[in-house]
C-alpha cells in the first residue's frame, strides 16, 4: 500500500496479524539531506512523524506529506457548510494525483475509510484527517473524492514535464469506480478518469487542462471560487520517489537558482487572480523535492500568498 508498509507479527492463537504502518527510516525518503529538511520543520522529529506533519502557517496549510492537502480543504468546506458545486482546482505539480484511494463506496454514493472503516464525508474534517493518517487517503489520490462530491471541477495543472508534453486540448473527467483487490476484494473504490474532448452526461464532473504555460491556463478562469494547490515537486522532482533517480534517463531537477526564479515569477503570474483564490495549499512531498530547497521556498511562497 503506497504511503505504508506492513507489519506482521505472530498472535497468542497462532495467526499472523498483519497491521500497517509507516515507514521506521530515512531510506524510504531517498534525499540525503532528508535530515536538512526535517530540522527546519521542527528540531525535535522524526521519521515516522513525517506522513502525520501539517499545519497552517497565517492562512496557508503546509504539510510534509501531499495528501493533507485534502483535509485542509475539508475544514474550508466545514466552515462554509457545504461543498461548492462548481469549484476551480489550479494544481501546480509534477504528477496529476487522479489515483483511486483507499476509500469504499455505498449504494447510495457515500465513502468509508478501508483501512478504519470510519465513514468520510468532505464536510467533516475529522473523518478525513482520520483517512489520511490511515493512509486510505494518499499524496497520489487526494484529488479523486473532490470530483466525486463537487457538481462540477475545473483542474488547471501546470507541469512542466510528462502531462504537459502527453496531454493536448481539454479533457472530460468522468467518475468511475475499481474493485478492491486488497483489503476488501469486490467492494467499490472511487475513481477518476480522463477523456479527451468535452463531455456532457451523468458521468461528467468536471474539466482538465495541462499545461507549462500558467498566464495561458489562467485564461480558462470563470467565476468559480479557486483552490491553489502547489505540490513543490513541480519546482524540482530530483528524487521522483525512485531509488535510482541518479540513474534516470531524464529528471526534472534544475538547480537551486532556478528553482528560486521560477517561484518567484508564479507568484507575480498569480496575483492577478489573488482575491479569486479561496484557499491555499502547500505540499513539500519528501523522497520528490529536494530538502535543502524547503527553507527558502516555503518561505517565499507562505511570504506571499499568506493574508494573515
Amino acid at each position: 500500500m503506497a504511503e505504508r508498509v506492513p507489519h506482521s507479527s505472530l498472535t497468542e492463537s497462532g495467526d499472523w496479524a498483519v497491521r500497517l504502518a509507516v515507514p521506521p527510516s530515512a531510506d524510504y525518503y531517498i534525499d540525503p539531506d532528508l535530515d536538512h529538511g526535517l530540522r527546519w520543520w521542527d528540531p525535535d522529529m522524526t521519521i515516522t512523524d513525517v506522513p502525520f506533519a501539517h499545519k497552517r502557517v497565517g492562512d496557508v496549510g503546509i504539510s510534509l506529506s501531499d495528501a493533507w492537502t485534502l483535509a485542509f480543504w475539508s475544514d474550508y468546506f466545514a466552515q462554509a457548510g457545504y461543498v461548492p458545486p462548481r469549484i476551480t482546482v489550479l494544481h501546480l505539480d509534477d504528477h496529476d494525483d487522479l489515483m483511486t484511494p483507499r476509500l469504499v463506496m455505498s449504494a447510495s454514493g457515500s465513502f468509508a475509510d478501508l483501512v478504519t472503516g470510519r465513514e468520510f464525508t468532505l464536510t467533516e474534517p475529522a473523518g478525513v484527517r482520520s483517512a489520511v493518517a490511515s493512509g486510505a487517503i494518499g499524496m497520489g489520490s487526494f484529488l479523486t473524492p473532490l470530483l466525486h462530491t463537487a457538481e462540477h471541477t475545473q483542474i488547471l495543472h501546470l507541469c512542466d514535464t510528462r502531462y504537459a508534453a502527453q496531454r493536448r486540448g481539454e479533457f472530460s473527467i468522468e467518475a468511475s469506480s475499481e474493485a478492491d483487490t486488497l483489503i476488501r476484494p469486490g467492494s467499490r473504490r472511487p475513481a477518476a478518469r480522463l477523456v479527451p474532448g468535452s463531455r456532457n452526461g451523468a458521468g461528467n464532473r468536471g474539466t482538465y487542462q495541462v499545461s507549462p504555460d500558467l498566464s495561458a491556463l489562467l485564461t480558462h478562469l470563470t467565476d468559480r471560487p479557486v483552490f491553489l494547490h502547489i505540490d513543490l515537486d513541480y519546482f524540482n522532482n530530483r528524487f521522483d520517489g525512485d531509488s535510482d533517480w541518479q540513474a534516470a534517463a531524464t529528471r526534472h531537477d534544475p538547480p537551486r537558482d532556478s528553482v528560486l526564479g521560477r517561484v518567484e515569477t508564479v507568484l507575480a503570474e498569480l496575483r492577478s487572480i489573488r482575491s479569486r483564490i479561496v484557499d491555499v495549499t502547500i505540499g513539500i512531498s519528501p523522497g520528490f523535492f529536494p530538502a535543502e530547497l524547503w527553507q527558502p521556498v516555503c518561505e517565499t511562497l507562505i511570504g506571499d500568498l499568506s493574508r494573515s
